[in-house]
């Protein structure tokens, strides 16, 4: 690793593209106060919370193997249906349970005949909650990823 590996990156000084990469490599790699940091700056910058905190779930959601059921473009920014695992041992009820236990909610997906199930993003949430929801559905993973 050379010296320029080692300097503090500015995020201030990224574009808002390179913002958004960066926020979501620190959001794989559990840097929480570098998302907070990343998304106060995006939101300075005219963005509007629910898109903001929305990329992230979404972003950290597909680190943790998960698929949105709709492409990007027109995925809602305050909630998100995401395809349940493909998974014998996946039991919607359990990851509930096992979600509910850390303090998060989610809802059973009703709307197509996909098998999914929905994340709400809206109200008082901040960075912090995203983090602490994705840490949450990580440790309730109870089946084995593929």
């Amino acid at each position: 690793m050379g010296n320029d590996d080692l300097e503090e990156l500015d995020l201030r000084a990224l574009s808002d593209a390179e913002l958004v990469e960066q926020m979501h490599d620190d959001l794989y790699d559990g840097m929480a106060v570098e998302v907070v940091e990343g998304t106060t700056i995006l939101l300075e910058r005219g963005w509007s919370a629910e898109k903001v905190l929305s990329d992230a779930l979404v972003e950290g959601m597909r680190n943790l193997g998960f698929v949105c059921l709709l492409p990007d473009e027109y995925q809602s920014p305050i909630i998100t249906s995401f395809l349940s695992p493909n998974h014998r041992e996946y039991d919607f009820r359990r990851f509930y349970g096992e979600l509910k236990t850390r303090g998060f909610v989610i809802y059973p997906g009703k709307v197509t005949s996909a098998d999914t199930f929905r994340i709400g993003n809206i109200g008082h949430i901040r960075p912090t909650d995203i983090t602490r929801l994705l840490g949450a559905v990580q440790r309730a993973m109870f089946w084995p990823r593929s």
